[in-house]
């Protein structure tokens, strides 16, 4: 099977990651690159740095 980027494939490139088995299926599946993996991580950091810190409970409300 095709591993195939689903924000590359949304950018209009290939998306191509790699594959996995079985080898013989010509099918896509999908996952996400190494770039917009860290592009991701990198955004949600930020996001987290600027959203008010809520306080944890360990007992739902």
């Amino acid at each position: 099977m095709h591993i195939i980027c689903s924000w590359c494939r949304k950018e209009g490139q290939s998306g191509l990651v790699g594959e996995k088995a079985p080898l013989d299926d010509r099918r896509e599946t999908h996952g996400i690159c190494r770039h917009h993996y860290e592009k991701a991580q990198m955004e949600w950091r930020l996001s987290i740095q600027i959203s008010p810190r809520k306080e944890l409970s360990l007992h739902p409300i």
